[in-house]
């Protein structure tokens, strides 16, 4: 998958293109009698950066039209470049006025001051003081930093596995919601539901799991096993740890011993891993809320989620949220306020909830979450959040470099077939360059 953007972007980015005729309704109209707008020369110039595409002008203009002095743009700035580009403009005072922010850069730009504190807005917001959001949601070193708020969670949730409901009946398996119900949803239970899912060979093999094995989705693993790659604070590498090897030799051993998970080349040769789902070429695969906006699509498909599975050290999923933030540089710090509110509105973030992939990070939305959000076990993301299962991944200033150290480590254990004794060698030593 291309840096450029990724797949959670992607969708995320895709799920509000497509519903911004729909949100136009959640957009106050001015109020009778008051003053019309003059020329834009005479309003405030806000900008709006991410790396995401869309039609994203269209929805700045929904904001625009609810305006009499602001008038904002929209700037999209590449996925690889985005990072530094915002780095260098926060630190020459020249920086867009409200900007998304990866989870996994946030406590680098929280620890420069390169952001402002959101907590007196919010606590003067009715619509978004802390006591609207749902717990857990304000994740530390991603959105808050010593005690203080700096971003509000935009898009994403917690990892779930998606399993397609056909494949097991057909195959006569016990769901993972029935294993859950007896609290028997654990490691064990979940390698032998893939195994009983896993048959056939070549073009026409059916899989039983795949998940994109970056370290996101094998920390959560490892974690649930009693290790990871790093401590919680990434203050120090546990990776070398039995119980991390253990873990990481699991997921490990579905792919190259089992061969019960498709490799890159399967694939690529199947379209992907949600097309292999969508025709019942495979029968689970762990990810997060945006691939609803694809599998509503797929007609027919019946598809459920569920938990991650319960270890000897209890149940961890991966919950990285991207940031809204407004940097410190800005000019116009109220009225960047009133556009990120304007964002995370929640009356904009119900209308997605009902209409696109997304997630609801605000108390009053759940219901028409698990009601009209196209999953039928909705329920599953908030108990992730409301029972504590949801957790950031460890990251500190160079999360994003541990990232690639980690991926390219268990890229090569994959295309080479090393164990996890092999990919922990290989990693260890660079990721304690980069605990600190």
């Amino acid at each position: 998958m291309s840096k450029s953007v990724s797949r959670r972007e992607f969708l995320q980015i895709a799920g509000l293109t497509a519903g911004v005729a729909a949100l136009a309704a959640c957009v106050p109209a001015p109020a009778p009698g008051a003053a019309q707008s003059g020329p834009s020369s005479e309003r405030i110039k806000l900008i709006y950066t991410t790396w995401g595409f869309g039609n994203w002008e269209d929805f700045i203009q929904m904001f625009n039209e609810s305006q009499t002095k602001i008038e904002a743009t929209f700037e999209q700035v590449a996925y690889d470049a985005y990072r530094e580009k915002m780095l260098t403009s926060f630190a020459a005072g020249q920086s867009a006025d409200v900007v998304e922010i990866s989870s996994a850069w946030m406590a680098e730009f929280m620890s420069k001051a390169l952001l402002a504190d959101l907590d007196p807005f919010m606590a003067n917001d009715p619509n978004l003081s802390m006591d609207k959001w749902l717990p857990n949601v304000f994740m530390n070193k991603m959105h808050t930093w010593e005690g203080v708020t700096y971003g509000l969670p935009s898009g994403d949730s917690p990892k779930v596995i998606w399993w397609n409901m056909d494949l097991f009946e057909q195959e006569g398996v016990k769901t993972p919601l029935e294993y859950e119900k007896e609290g028997a949803w654990n490691w064990d239970n979940f390698h032998q539901t893939v195994l009983q899912l896993t048959k056939g060979e070549g073009a026409t093999k059916q899989y039983g799991y795949h998940t994109w094995m970056g370290r996101s989705d094998t920390d959560d693993l490892m974690r649930s096993f009693g290790g990871g790659w790093t401590n919680q604070e990434a203050t120090e590498v546990t990776a070398s740890d039995q119980k991390s090897i253990d873990g990481l030799q699991f997921i490990l051993d579905i792919y190259l011993k089992d061969k019960a998970a498709p490799l890159s080349q399967q694939l690529e040769a199947m379209g992907g891993g949600q097309q292999m789902f969508m025709t019942n070429r495979l029968a689970m695969f762990m990810s997060g809320i945006w691939e609803v906006y694809g599998l509503r699509q797929a007609e027919g498909l019946r598809y459920d989620v569920a938990p991650m599975p319960m270890g000897e050290a209890g149940r961890f999923m991966f919950n990285g949220a991207n940031a809204l933030t407004i940097p410190t540089s800005t000019k116009h710090v109220d009225e960047a306020w009133e556009l990120l509110a304007f964002l995370k509105s929640p009356e904009l973030e119900n209308k997605m909830v009902q209409g696109e992939a997304f997630m609801p990070f605000q108390k009053v939305n759940v219901e028409t979450f698990l009601t009209k959000g196209y999953i039928p076990t909705a329920q599953v993301f908030i108990d992730a959040l409301e029972k504590g299962w949801a957790h950031p991944l460890p990251i500190n200033f160079n999360g994003a470099k541990m990232d690639q150290v980690v991926g390219d480590a268990l890229g090569l254990a994959l295309s080479e077939g090393h164990d996890a004794e092999w990919t922990v060698a290989e990693a260890a030593p660079k990721l304690a360059e980069l605990v600190q």
